[in-house]
C-alpha cells in the first residue's frame, strides 16, 4: 500500500520528468484554428472570416519552416483527423458539413451533410468508425467508415459541451468546456465538475479533476501515454495522470516567447516523439514547441 509520503515523491519525480523547455516557433499563421502534424509536415487549418472569406488548409515544412503547399476550403474547417495516407476528415463550423480532401490534389468533397450536426468540434476516426464531438447537441455522434450514421452517445447531465474527444487505453476519453455556466441557456445542470470523462460502451465516468481549475474554458487534449495526458486551457497547461490527478500546472505566457501579448489564447496541442506543439491563436497566430 502506498502512503502520503511515497505518493508525494512519485508526483514529485513525474514532475521532474515532465518538464519541457522552450525550442522554437513556427508560423506566423493566417486564422489558425486547429493542424495536424504528419511526420515532419505540419498541416494548419485556417477558420478563415465566418461572414465574409473561406477558410484554407496550409501545408509546412517543420525542419525548415516553409510553406509547401495551401488549399482554398468551403466554410470555416475547425477540426481534422486522417482518414488514409494522403485524405483528411475535415469538421467545418456549425452545420457547413463533414469533408474530405485529398491533399495530393486539393480535391474537396462533402462526406457527411451538415444537417447531422448543430456544433461539431471534434472528429476522431478509430477502427473504420468516426465520432465527431457536438458541443451544442451535448452528444457524441457515431458514423461508419464510409459516412453512414450508426448512434448518438448522449452526455447531457454527464460531460456536456465536449469539445475533443481522443483514444486512450481501451476508452476515449472526452474533453469538455467544464462548466455549464458557459452556455446557462443550453445547460441542463448548473455546473459540471470536471472538463474530463471516460468513456467505454456507452459508460460515462467523471475523472478525479479539480473543480477550482475550471476558470477558462479548456480546448485542448493531448495523449502522452497510456496512463498520462496534457490539458490545454487558455494561458496553461496542465499535466494530469489517471492514477495520481493533476501533476502539474504550468503558465504559459513566458518572457522569451511573448513578453508584449496580453490577449494570448493557447488553443490547441499536439505531440510528436518529445516534442510538442501548441497553438496560440490570437495574436501571435504561432505554434509554439518544447522539448519534453
Amino acid at each position: 500500500m502506498f502512503t502520503k509520503n511515497t505518493k508525494e515523491n512519485n508526483l514529485s519525480n513525474l514532475r521532474k520528468k515532465y518538464n519541457f523547455s522552450y525550442k522554437t516557433s513556427l508560423g506566423p499563421f493566417k486564422n489558425p484554428i486547429n493542424f495536424y502534424i504528419n511526420g515532419d509536415k505540419l498541416i494548419v487549418l485556417n477558420f478563415g472570416d465566418l461572414y465574409k472569406e473561406n477558410g484554407s488548409i496550409d501545408i509546412y515544412d517543420i525542419r525548415k519552416n516553409t510553406l509547401v503547399n495551401s488549399f482554398k476550403l468551403k466554410g470555416n474547417p475547425k477540426a481534422l483527423d486522417l482518414y488514409d495516407t494522403n485524405t483528411f476528415i475535415i469538421v467545418k463550423h456549425l452545420n457547413q458539413g463533414i469533408y474530405t480532401l485529398n491533399l495530393k490534389t486539393g480535391k474537396e468533397e462533402l462526406f457527411i451533410r451538415g444537417e447531422n450536426f448543430i456544433n461539431p468540434t471534434s472528429v476522431l476516426i478509430k477502427n473504420e468508425i468516426l465520432l465527431f464531438t457536438d458541443l451544442l447537441a451535448h452528444s457524441i455522434k457515431v458514423f461508419s467508415y464510409e459516412g453512414e450514421f450508426i448512434d448518438e452517445i448522449v452526455l447531457r447531465k454527464k460531460a456536456e459541451f465536449p469539445v475533443e474527444i481522443r483514444t486512450l487505453n481501451n476508452f476515449d476519453i472526452i474533453l469538455t468546456l467544464g462548466n455549464g455556466k458557459f452556455y446557462p441557456k443550453f445547460s441542463s445542470q448548473k455546473e459540471i465538475k470536471t472538463p474530463l470523462y471516460l468513456i467505454n460502451d456507452s459508460t460515462i465516468v467523471e475523472c478525479d479533476f479539480l473543480p477550482s481549475q475550471l476558470a477558462i474554458p479548456f480546448s485542448g487534449l493531448e495523449i502522452v501515454n497510456k496512463n498520462e495526458i496534457f490539458i490545454l486551457n487558455k494561458y496553461f497547461l496542465f499535466k494530469y495522470s489517471l492514477n495520481d490527478g493533476v501533476i502539474f500546472k504550468k503558465k504559459l505566457i513566458f518572457r522569451n516567447i511573448e513578453r508584449k501579448y496580453f490577449n494570448s489564447f493557447f488553443y490547441k496541442i499536439k505531440s510528436r516523439e518529445k516534442e510538442i506543439f501548441i497553438l496560440e491563436r490570437e495574436t501571435t497566430k504561432r505554434i509554439f514547441v518544447f522539448k519534453i
